[in-house]
């Protein structure tokens, strides 16, 4: 069976967009931060200065203007700075540590690269300079201070509020930009760091992506919005989007905290959050029914638990809009306003207004409704490419341009998708997904480890969390904190980590030597239940 739309317009771009809203909205507010109310005036003016200045220092068409920013102010400029003069912005997860950004980096033609000089206690400018340094690369390293922490001084490295005001009483120079110009780089989570996948989005897919979602999801220009999603991923990122296409207010929420979401949100009348459904339970544990009150709740990562949309709607008295994207597609289907409860906690709605939807038998041809197989889609609003990979591009998309996704589900006479998991194997823990086999490989250096499995376990929080189920060589002994220090010195994202450690004989193979993980997995489920407490 395949569902199929008529396409609206995605005829845009960021800065056509963004001149139109600030024409209309000028003194108005548009970002909650810091405590206090900016205009979309202030935006405007901050992001055209940073523009004139980046285009002083060499950044252009085409170049890139990585992000390693938390949802931010700061990260709301940038965005709409490169975009001004054409450059891509290449936003990376705050969890990523040097091995990780040094991959990531080493795929794009960097030109500027904007981190905080402090994160939960971390030197993050100095951390960037390295990378940068171990990559030989010439790309400016422009830091952000907070108010504890001032901005950090050092060769070829700029200060935020420097690079603001340098570019003040410069020109701006025009550059073209089109609908197919590429607006963002968007990292996979779901792929091992030594070998990104880099999703290459353009202007027209990512603001007429985000638009038909809002329209189709019964988004107003009174509601005020909050992500508590990162904006280095296509959930947290489209609240952006929305924003410039509608005049919409948003709030920014640096680091996930609930009683800190909370606060943020009465203070800035937030309607409508952009949360997966670990934070959301993160949330309703933290409040007392009343306490907050939103008009609706967008949620996505993982399927929503009938017993968590109850929740949301007793205590903050908000609907639910469960919604399924990939890094590839961003917002691909969701519910709409109106939908049942069945229909919203079984299944990840229906298809995005233009885009196509089918199931795929393995032959590659459409199975009716009811029977399960790869959910493919088509959008004009999708991914163009995988940066500088043709190969994966063309196994990923095929010549009739359905993105194959990796995903089990089935469709049902009214072009409601059921999801049924993943093909291959990756971990979710709390909607953010991560390869075992990024994992195993760094482990694999630990000499005291002869084999190495890393296993999801479920979790009624997060979801998934990871387990490590080892076989050490004889004589041998290994603690987790030993397993957890070495990536740690690898450099790898801490949510990457496993948080239980199972020693065992043998893992279970195939004849070919590969580890049956299904088995494996089945067991842990069966015979080593998960601690109360993790």
């Amino acid at each position: 069976m395949t569902t199929q739309s008529k396409l609206p317009s995605v005829d845009f771009t960021f800065g056509e967009e963004f001149k139109s809203i600030l024409k209309l909205k000028g003194d108005a507010p548009a970002v909650y931060h810091d405590g206090r109310w900016s205009t979309w005036a202030d935006w405007g003016s901050q992001s055209r200065s940073m523009a004139a200045a980046l285009q002083k220092l060499g950044v252009g068409p085409g170049r890139v203007v990585a992000l390693q920013l938390p949802n931010s102010w700061e990260f709301l400029v940038a965005h709409a700075a490169a975009a001004m003069i054409g450059a891509v912005t290449f936003p990376i997860h705050m969890p990523y540590g040097a091995f990780e950004l040094q991959h990531l980096l080493s795929r794009v033609d960097l030109a500027a690269l904007i981190v905080p000089a402090t994160y939960k206690g971390q030197d993050r400018s100095g951390t960037a300079r390295s990378v940068l340094d171990d990559l030989a690369s010439d790309a400016k390293l422009i830091a952000v201070s907070t108010a504890s922490h001032p901005e950090p001084q050092g060769p070829g490295l700029v200060a935020w509020s420097d690079l603001i005001q340098s570019g003040g009483d410069l020109p701006l120079a025009p550059v073209a930009i089109g609908p197919d110009t590429p607006l963002t780089y968007l990292a996979s989570s779901g792929t091992s760091s030594t070998r990104p996948k880099i999703c290459v989005h353009t202007h027209g897919g990512q603001i007429g992506g985000s638009s038909i979602c809002a329209a189709e999801t019964g988004l107003s220009t009174k509601d005020v919005l909050i992500s508590a999603s990162p904006f280095s991923n296509a959930f947290g990122i489209s609240v952006i989007y929305m924003a410039i296409r509608f005049g919409l207010r948003q709030a920014t929420l640096p680091v996930w905290n609930p009683e800190v979401l909370a606060e943020i949100a009465k203070a800035s009348a937030a309607t409508e959050v952009f949360a997966v459904p670990a934070q959301l339970r993160d949330l309703i544990r933290s409040l007392k029914p009343g306490e907050l009150n939103l008009r609706r709740v967008r949620t996505g990562g993982s399927p929503a638990a009938a017993e968590l949309v109850r929740s949301v709607k007793s205590v903050v008295g908000a609907d639910v809009i469960v919604q399924w994207g990939m890094t590839e597609v961003g917002g691909g289907t969701y519910s709409r306003p109106g939908d049942s409860e069945e229909r919203i906690t079984q299944t990840i709605g229906r298809a995005q207004g233009g885009a196509d939807v089918a199931i795929f038998n393995p032959a590659g041809s459409p199975v009716p409704a009811g029977q399960v197989g790869e959910l493919v889609y088509r959008a004009q609003t999708m991914m163009r490419e995988y940066l500088g990979d043709s190969e994966r591009t063309s196994q990923a998309i095929d010549a009739e341009g359905w993105l194959h996704t990796g995903d089990l589900a089935y469709l049902d006479d009214d072009g409601y998708v059921y999801y049924q998991g993943r093909m291959t194997e990756f971990i979710n823990r709390g909607g953010l997904k991560f390869s075992v086999g990024e994992v195993e490989n760094l482990l694999s250096e630990i000499s005291k480890l002869e084999q190495i499995a890393i296993i999801p376990v479920d979790d009624d929080r997060l979801g998934q969390r990871a387990v490590a189920v080892v076989v050490v060589r004889e004589g041998q002994r290994v603690t987790l904190e030993e397993i957890t220090a070495h990536l740690e010195s690898r450099g790898l994202a801490k949510y990457k980590w496993p948080e239980r450690l199972i020693m065992i004989n043998e893992l279970p193979t195939t004849a070919t030597g590969k580890i049956m993980r299904a088995k494996l997995t089945k067991s842990l489920a069966e015979g080593w239940a998960a601690p109360a407490e993790w």
